[in-house]
């Protein structure tokens, strides 16, 4: 019994204390009451972020960065392809193969080459470029290609073609600025049946100011100056008299584009034009501006809003000719995988040609002609470019409406432009295979079908415009920078009228460059040009020099 004393008293003082506490302290109200488990509901919710990739967009969004300019001349994997120009709309181009920049590598390289061939033809040029500072390039080109030793209607015809252009190209931090000045001077001899031994000469300047800022501090901005002036003149023998004609064009053409790519929605802002004058009498204008918002949204990037056209037109007898189109710039893309993208685009454009771009690609023309501004509302496209490795194929297809597209006509025995509303369905198929040494090949396919919007169905056919063009492009690069290249160009037969009368056949010109390195520095250089052209007329009663095959050498450093 003593033993089990202690033990009872130590339960009874644990079961009198939590009595006599809660006769001594104040209930809390604060205390929560006792809940069994049945009684309790949790909520809550559950986000779960994971990471994203946006993939880069494939331009559109932010200011569309100019190709990098690479001279001609460079030392190159393959050269850039040369195809004739034809009065077509603006297709899809083959983009050459990458080849080294002259600036890349030594600070200074130089190129020197020169040939005779068929016909007295001749070619030169001469290349320079380098750094000449960290941030500074700088370049020069000069070229020259001729001809005089073909016999035509009784007369000797040739032709002397020589341009040259420097630069310098700067790049600081976001910004980068190009400074160009090119000089041209042309002289053309071509004999027909209507008029032997016209001398036209061509001479004129160019110039090009390029500013461009990446997005800093939420803006980026981009502005190009292009002012250009020629003057060409005729000599026309009529008897014992000569008569001579002149026409003389300055043309002005800017672009500003300003890009807040703000988030989740950007805003942009553009805006151009393009001022020229033939004489005090004859004025033209055109101009642009638009507004809108762009942005990206997953695989998506897109830019949108309206664009206002407008051009002005003052003819010789001073009356004025104005027109104002609403129409919308949409640019939409997508990556469907890492291979496959694909897009959308309405492209709207106002301008002014030069009046030395439009002779480049029809030196016959009369220079009577009057060049007026061109205004397309709507040039919409959608297409898609798979690439795998070396391999790329693209497509598209599309509708192209014009208040006003230039065309050539033959009217007897001149070549005349013209304006006029133009609108029709066109498409592109290509295949390209691109090494950055050894082969490389593109071939490409167009079709257009397009109409006069404003005239009978009788005489709607746009002339000089073929429905099918084709190319084929092959180049492998050899040692040492030595490189044989192929382009085979052709087109369907067309009209010269648009009354449907005048039908050419079709064409299809055969073109060989090889450039072969014999000993350190030293090329040998084949050129052949127009090889299965023989007949040829690109416009009527000018057919063109068939066959010309030269050789030269050239030095590079």
């Amino acid at each position: 019994m003593t033993r089990l004393l202690p033990l009872a008293l130590l339960i009874a003082s644990v079961a009198v204390a939590p009595a006599v506490h809660a006769q001594t302290t104040p209930a809390r109200r604060d205390t929560l009451p006792p809940l069994a488990p049945q009684d309790v509901e949790i909520r809550g919710q559950l986000r779960v972020r994971l990471p994203s990739i946006v993939r880069q967009p494939l331009g559109g969004i932010a200011p569309v960065a100019p190709p990098r300019r690479i001279d001609p001349q460079r030392t190159p994997d393959a050269p850039a392809y040369a195809t004739p120009p034809l009065p077509e709309t603006p297709v899809a181009h083959f983009v050459p193969p990458p080849t080294a920049d002259l600036t890349a590598g030594p600070p200074l390289n130089i190129g020197l080459e020169g040939g005779l061939g068929r016909f007295l033809a001749r070619f030169g040029r001469f290349t320079a470029a380098g750094a000449v500072a960290p941030n500074t390039r700088a370049f020069a080109t000069v070229t020259y290609d001729g001809a005089d030793g073909e016999t035509l209607s009784g007369a000797r015809r040739g032709y002397d073609d020589g341009r040259g252009t420097v630069g310098v190209h700067l790049a600081s931090g976001r910004t980068a600025v190009e400074m160009e000045g090119t000089g041209l001077l042309r002289t053309w001899n071509a004999p027909t049946a209507a008029a032997l031994g016209q001398i036209r000469t061509t001479g004129g300047f160019g110039s090009n100011l390029h500013v461009r800022t990446e997005a800093a501090h939420g803006l980026a901005f981009d502005v190009r100056a292009r002012p250009s002036g020629s003057s060409t003149e005729e000599d026309v023998a009529t008897g014992l008299n000569g008569q001579r004609l002149r026409l003389e064009d300055v043309n002005v053409p800017f672009d500003v584009r300003l890009d807040a790519p703000l988030s989740p929605v950007g805003v942009w802002v553009s805006g151009g034009g393009t001022y020229a004058t033939s004489d005090e009498s004859y004025n033209r204008a055109a101009f642009y501006a638009g507004a809108g918002l762009s942005g990206t949204t997953g695989i998506t990037a897109y830019r949108a809003g309206p664009r206002v056209l407008f051009y002005d037109v003052t003819t010789a007898t001073g009356a004025s000719e104005r027109q104002t189109a609403v129409t919308a710039e949409v640019d939409v893309q997508a990556m469907l995988s890492p291979a496959l993208a694909v897009r959308f685009e309405n492209t709207p454009s106002v301008g002014i040609t030069p009046a030395t771009d439009v002779l480049a690609e029809a030196p016959y023309l009369q220079l009577g002609a009057r060049f007026q501004p061109e205004a397309v509302p709507v040039d919409a496209r959608a297409g898609a470019t798979f690439t795998q490795g070396p391999f790329a194929v693209d497509g598209w297809a599309g509708y192209r409406m014009a208040d006003r597209q230039r065309y050539f006509v033959s009217t007897g025995t001149t070549l005349d432009v013209g304006y006029a509303a133009v609108s029709g369905v066109q498409a592109g198929f290509g295949v390209s295979y691109t090494t950055r040494t050894g082969p490389s090949a593109r071939a490409e396919l167009t079709y257009r079908a397009f109409a006069f919007t404003d005239s009978t169905a009788a005489a709607a056919t746009v002339p000089y415009l073929a429905p099918v063009t084709g190319a084929l492009h092959l180049a492998y690069g050899l040692p040492r920078g030595g490189v044989v290249q192929l382009s085979l160009v052709g087109q369907s037969s067309r009209y010269a009228s648009a009354g449907e009368t005048n039908r050419l056949g079709a064409t299809l010109d055969l073109d060989l460059y090889g450039a072969v390195s014999v000993r350190g520095p030293l090329f040998v250089i084949v050129r052949a040009d127009r090889l299965l052209a023989t007949g040829r007329t690109r416009f009527l009663g000018y057919p063109e020099t068939a066959g010309v095959v030269q050789g030269g050498v050239g030095i590079r450093w």
